[in-house]
């Protein structure tokens, strides 16, 4: 009899050991599940934060773009006017529009240059609407000048380069 509980005690000990080894694997496996499901979460949240820094900036440039044309119908009809209101003046409130988004061009500027531009010629034409006549003249002639200046300086850059 002595015999038969040894037996008895050594299938329960190996029992309990397989019962051990099993739910160490299921420990294991539950781990690894939960593992890969935080992988895939963290590729899926990497991919929705590229998506949506995309869309952000995406309406960050139609914003910017936006507000230029907005700026744009607006202040030529005040720059108009600050200059005579007559076909002469649709020169030189011209210039004050386009030159700004030139310069921006001409340095590459991008969309932060762009978005410059737009507070160039809102400031422009407000300084515009207090000015004389002969005194936005002159402020057309010295963005001219600015201009120009900036265009010749960018080629002696790539010239000596």
């Amino acid at each position: 009899m002595g015999a038969l509980v040894g037996l008895a005690f050594d299938s329960l000990a190996r029992a309990a050991v397989f019962a051990a080894q099993a739910l160490l694997a299921l420990a294991l496996a539950v781990l690894a599940a939960v593992l890969a499901l935080i992988g895939a979460l963290s590729v899926l949240l990497a991919q929705a934060i590229r998506m949506v820094a995309e869309a952000a900036s995406a309406i960050v440039r139609l914003a910017i773009a936006g507000a230029l044309v907005a700026v744009v119908v607006w202040a030529w009809p005040v720059a108009w006017s600050a200059f005579g209101a007559d076909v002469a003046a649709m020169i030189p409130a011209s210039m004050v529009v386009v030159l700004p988004m030139a310069w921006a061009m001409l340095r590459r500027g991008g969309w932060p240059g762009l978005l410059g531009a737009v507070l160039v010629i809102s400031g422009l034409t407000f300084a515009l609407s207090a000015m004389t006549q002969v005194a936005a003249q002159l402020l057309v002639v010295a963005l001219l000048i600015a201009t120009f200046y900036q265009s010749m300086q960018r080629r002696v850059r790539c010239s000596t380069d």
